[in-house]
């Protein structure tokens, strides 16, 4: 599935407010979409970020593993989404699995352990109130989708979207300064 099409069906998930103990990215892909207009909405943006990182945890090498734990890193800073930090001695194992060559496959339930998570807690836009999202464009997650677009990860810095993320995020940003 490509990441628009997963992007439009978890905002539509979204929509009806998950239990927020479940990671939404591990939810179900059949429900109803969002409206395509959602996909480039702040949180539209935050997702295909997310969608794009964890898709690149298949293809990690010895080469560009510290730059996905920088990026991860930079994730959890600015609260975007949850990842669990890799201790010493499993990162010791994960790089010996790479230098191995292994197919991926075979180390696929490891990867996911580390990729990030997207909980319902997540989506409080006023952590204090508990106040869940309600708007996907409401202005209080503009920082989020900046910070994440701003991320120098190549995946990111790749993507078939990221002109329009970017020019999206500028022109909102504009408008909101005046």
């Amino acid at each position: 599935m490509d990441i628009k099409d997963r992007t439009l069906r978890l905002l539509g998930l979204i929509t009806t407010h998950p239990d927020k103990y479940k990671d939404i990215l591990d939810l179900p892909d059949y429900n109803k979409k969002a409206p395509d207009a959602d996909f480039m909405s702040y949180m539209g943006m935050i997702l295909q970020g997310i969608l794009v990182i964890n898709e690149s945890s298949y293809y990690l090498t010895t080469r560009n593993y510290d730059d996905y734990v920088s990026c991860l890193s930079i994730i959890k800073k600015y609260e975007i989404a949850y990842t669990r930090t890799m201790p010493a001695s499993i990162r010791s194992q994960f790089m010996t699995y790479l230098n191995l060559k292994l197919p991926i496959e075979w180390i696929i339930p490891f990867i996911k352990d580390y990729q990030l998570k997207l909980y319902g807690d997540f989506l409080y836009v006023n952590v204090a109130e508990k106040e869940y999202l309600s708007d996907f464009n409401d202005e209080r997650l503009h920082e989020k989708a900046e910070a994440l677009w701003q991320i120098q990860y190549k995946p990111l810095l790749q993507y078939e979207n990221r002109e329009n993320v970017l020019a999206v995020l500028k022109e909102r940003k504009e408008k909101n300064a005046i």
